[in-house]
């Protein structure tokens, strides 16, 4: 097999590759060649393995010469690779979510296997009043620019893999948080600067995905894609109130837990004034939205059909980001 990775240089798409060197996934897959479609090529300079051949191919997903170029040959994709942003231009999360999609299915062979990171944005915010849901649950109604567009890919690529004969799979995980994640690292900052307030009391429930879980059931759903054809799956590591998820890291950090509470009415309209603003703002309604959601998904069915079992839970996953933010702190004063 040759698989190309798309965003293999990237937080989630590095996990990716880490779990592969692991032992029986070179047997499992009689996999030979492993093929990163890249941005940057010097990022790859420390990307060796002993078990496979490592191919670059170069650009990024708004080019469509170099993405159809990159599955010559090709027998699965797992691609990672999107636009994800708290602002911005609707055309340009299309451009790259679903455009950029097109293009690689354009120029994928019939019978190949297509893994999707897709991603619970798809359902908006209209997820069953704070209630379990599973995969099929209705209406689905995005509200961000990112929404829209990865709902867009979701239905794009269901349907050209259908035409084409191609296996299609696709994940939709939560918030995935850990070492190596920016969005983690600057959730750490803002605990730090006092900066993050409790909407609704923080009472909401995030589900949350450690990478290296969310590693392996992309290989679960590559392992399993000709059996779940078409399928969509959640998985999720834990679930936990925002406040106990955000006071673990103040634990961790030696920090004392959160007690600013902020009606959510007042952020969201805060948040709304400040996008209109010439300066940059970690608070926009997108953002202030996600801080006050509240989701369980219901994680029934990648158990019983892809056999996936989370390794991480709460505590053991924010030591590990925790940790790994320490040292970034000690690389600056090196």
């Amino acid at each position: 097999m040759k698989l190309l990775v798309t965003g293999g240089t990237g937080f989630l798409g590095s996990y990716i590759l880490k779990e592969l060197e692991k032992p029986g996934y070179k047997e499992k897959f009689k996999l030979e060649t492993i093929r990163l479609f890249v941005r940057n090529p010097e990022k790859c300079k420390k990307i060796t393995s002993d078990k496979y051949k490592i191919e670059l191919a170069v650009g990024d997903m708004t080019d469509e010469a170099a993405l159809k170029e990159a599955v010559k040959g090709i027998d699965a994709v797992i691609h990672v690779a999107s636009k994800y942003a708290i602002k911005g231009k609707k055309k340009d999360f299309i451009k790259t979510n679903v455009d950029g999609t097109r293009y690689l299915l354009e120029g994928l062979k019939p019978g190949s296997t297509f893994i999707l990171t897709s991603s619970t944005a798809v359902y908006g915010w209209s997820t069953n009043n704070g209630e379990p849901f599973a995969e099929d649950f209705e209406p689905k109604n995005p509200f961000w620019h990112y929404q829209v567009s990865k709902k867009m890919q979701e239905d794009l690529a269901r349907t050209m893999c259908l035409e084409k004969g191609i296996f299609f799979v696709a994940l939709r995980p939560p918030m995935i948080s850990g070492p190596g994640d920016e969005p983690t690292r600057v959730l750490m900052d803002n605990l730090k600067k006092k900066m993050i307030p409790l909407c609704r009391g923080g009472k909401g429930i995030v589900p949350v995905t450690h990478p290296e879980d969310a590693a392996k059931a992309h290989l679960l759903a590559l392992e399993k894609a000709r059996e779940n054809d078409g399928e969509a799956f959640h998985f999720v590591s834990f679930h936990v109130p925002f406040r106990d998820f955000a006071n673990e890291f103040n634990k961790e950090l030696g920090l004392k837990p959160l007690r600013m509470r902020v009606p959510y009415w007042i952020i969201y309209s805060l948040a709304a004034f400040l996008e209109f603003l010439p300066i940059n703002s970690d608070y926009t309604r997108f953002s202030v939205k996600v801080l006050g959601a509240s989701d369980q998904l219901i994680t029934t069915k990648i158990t019983e059909k892809l056999g996936f079992k989370p390794k991480y839970q709460l505590e053991e996953s924010v030591k590990e980001s925790v940790d790994w933010y320490k040292s970034l702190k000690d690389e600056v004063c090196e």
